[in-house]
């Protein structure tokens, strides 16, 4: 029906929020012709979380919550190929996945959730404890096999940001400890983390 003024629909609480209904999309901007291209559409938020280094496939995201039950917001993992607009679902409906991110040779990927993400691989607290969902760990997963391993389960830190470098190989993060950020290495062949020594306490 017409919308009325004095009439405000709320289907959850975060519909109090202005512009809470507002949903993103991607979108392919070719810079020679200027012809801009959607890649996808429908009225859940989708976003990009990474290209690979050819540019031929692309990581993103979807997100939707579910009121019901823990965990209330629910994620997906897709990889669409660029070239057929072909979507490869590689996580659906999970509560804590919080990014992805494409190796340097583009068979891998590298994700960043909680323990309890892909079927809680890598929590690692007593029977019946609850992890926290902020405690962020590194998973790595075989895009032709979709094997997943969990690389940071038995790491302390809090894992932040992730970088996979070209140059060697090797993944680089950022992880809280206490009151420390400290940085780094993690092999992704032998699952090695070693920490970069530096002079501050706080790395970003």
């Amino acid at each position: 029906p017409q919308e009325r003024d004095e009439i405000y629909q709320v289907l959850e609480p975060d519909d109090r929020q202005s512009g809470w209904r507002n949903r993103t999309y991607l979108a392919k901007y070719d810079l020679a012709s200027g012809i801009m291209q959607p890649l996808t559409f429908g009225y859940r938020n989708i976003w990009s979380s990474d290209i690979s280094a050819d540019g031929k496939k692309m990581l993103f995201m979807e997100s939707h919550t579910r009121l019901e039950k823990r965990p209330t917001t629910l994620y997906s993992l897709y990889m669409m190929d660029m070239d057929t607009m072909q979507v490869d679902t590689l996580v659906e409906n999970d509560g804590f996945l919080n990014s992805a991110r494409f190796s340097p040779c583009g068979s891998l990927i590298v994700i960043s959730g909680s323990p309890e993400a892909l079927e809680g691989i890598g929590k690692n607290v007593k029977e019946g404890q609850t992890p926290s969902m902020y405690d962020y760990q590194l998973y790595l997963m075989d895009l032709e096999s979709k094997k997943i391993r969990a690389v940071t389960r038995d790491f302390n830190p809090n894992v932040g940001s992730i970088l996979w470098s070209r140059n060697d190989n090797q993944i680089y993060f950022t992880a809280e400890y206490k009151d420390m950020i400290n940085l780094f290495r993690l092999n992704p062949a032998s699952g090695k983390i070693s920490r970069i020594k530096t002079q501050e306490d706080l790395v970003k």
